[in-house]
């Protein structure tokens, strides 16, 4: 029985709604169970084990549905291919092995690292489960809890947030909900290390109705999210617009295929900056080089409402500027280091690939980088016309333009790359 994994799905201490159910608090969960014998009593105490820095002073209690009731014995759940079980107080008999739903909010079930290390992190563990093998159900992290009028245990009173006078001033007005939108979002994230895509998890977002920014195939929205896992960032959604749905449905292409390639797209630019950042750390010139691009995560989405496909990318915070455009010309900004750093991860990813790809459209803020494309200089289909990466792949032209233009600098010295032609290459 060593190994064994139990999926658990946290849920709210209280029903609620018209339906009274237990609302889930956020993503479902491997617990490690090792244990011989499956009981009740067991899998509380695994579950103890393993939310115990989440605890505070509750316990787990196990419930047969996200209706309730609670579970005395093994036989009182359906199945044990996903367990729900919510956060109570200790010692109170309403409930089984001793515990109680008398606090108002079960506590928030965060994960250290980022939403993207969290969700692959998920995927893993899925083919290790030995009680979890088929069907992860989706969970939802919205959190909609009444307060009980008579509970026998009272949670120490919260400080109220001090609002602004400009805050205060404003409720002088009706406030609306017309400037955003409020979506359910099943996120997935790409592991390039696996090549696999995480299963998908339930995420809220409020988006920005007003467009932030659109470039030549998509527009751009602010969006925030107070779900576990996704609210330490801001973040950016992007919508294809109707030209690119009918460009890309051209080439036999849908929407989702285009967001997946986005995606992968996006941890194959950022495998190449962090390429760089290995080269110089190993090669001694970190202060010589000095700061590297990164590029922010970036996930696919599909909103729940209305099935659109979406792209969710961390904002890139800082100033924004392009340095190597999508045709493969430059930019020439004010900024000249990071321009020659960008040159430099352009050339750097022509040659890492053996001369196949060329890494263009860079741009972001400060060494924060998002939105790349990759022109591929066999052409811009395979053998079977299906195209490779994204609409934005320009092949040759972007490889012939970039080239023609890009001058070695300093930090193309650090990385060991010597000057291109294009009367060089044989494509």
């Amino acid at each position: 029985m060593d190994n064994r994994e139990i999926t658990v799905q946290p849920l709210a201490t209280e029903a609620t709604g018209k339906l009274k159910k237990y609302e889930r608090t956020g993503p479902q969960e491997f617990v490690p169970f090792l244990f011989g014998e499956v009981t009740i009593e067991n899998i509380i105490l695994s579950c103890n084990k393993h939310f115990k820095d989440r605890l505070k002073g509750m316990s787990c209690d196990v419930l047969a549905s996200e209706r309730g009731p609670s579970c005395t014995k093994i036989a009182q759940l359906p199945n044990l291919k996903l367990i729900h079980v919510r956060f109570v107080m200790k010692n109170d008999g309403n409930s089984s092995s001793g515990v109680s739903s008398t606090v108002s909010r079960s506590p928030l079930l965060e994960r250290p690292g980022s939403p993207s290390r969290y969700l692959i992190e998920s995927r893993s563990q899925v083919s290790t489960s030995m009680l979890a093998r088929s069907n992860v159900a989706r969970s939802t992290s919205a959190i909609g809890l009444k307060r009980k009028s008579d509970v026998a245990f009272r949670s120490p009173v919260p400080v109220p947030k001090s609002l602004g006078v400009t805050s205060m001033i404003k409720l002088g007005k009706a406030i609306t909900a017309t400037d955003t939108l409020q979506e359910i979002v099943e996120v997935s994230a790409f592991d390039i290390n696996s090549m696999i895509w995480s299963p998908p998890v339930s995420a809220h977002f409020t988006i920005e109705k007003e467009i932030f920014a659109q470039g030549g195939f998509r527009a751009a929205y602010q969006a925030t999210s107070k779900s576990p896992h996704f609210d330490k960032d801001k973040y950016i959604v992007k919508r294809l617009l109707p030209e690119t749905v009918e460009l890309i449905g051209e080439v036999k292409e849908t929407p989702e295929e285009q967001a997946r390639k986005s995606v992968q797209m996006q941890s194959l630019a950022n495998n190449f900056a962090e390429q760089v950042a290995a080269k110089v750390a190993k090669d001694g010139n970190s202060d010589i080089y000095g700061q590297t691009f990164t590029y922010v995560d970036a996930f696919l989405g599909k909103v729940q409402s209305t099935d659109e496909i979406i792209t969710i990318e961390q904002y890139a915070s800082g100033t924004f500027r392009k340095y190597v455009n999508n045709n493969g010309s430059l930019s020439r900004n004010q900024d000249i280091e990071k321009q020659g750093k960008a040159e430099s991860l352009t050339h750097f990813s022509f040659v890492k690939s053996n001369r196949k790809l060329l890494l263009v459209d860079i741009q972001g803020g400060g060494y924060n980088l998002t939105d790349p494309e990759i022109a591929t200089l066999t052409g811009a289909f395979d053998d079977e016309s299906h195209l490779l990466f994204c609409a934005g792949n320009l092949s040759l032209e972007a490889y012939s333009n970039f080239f023609k233009a890009h001058k070695c600098n300093v930090y193309c010295d650090i990385l060991g790359l010597s000057p291109e032609t294009v009367e060089d290459q044989t494509v």
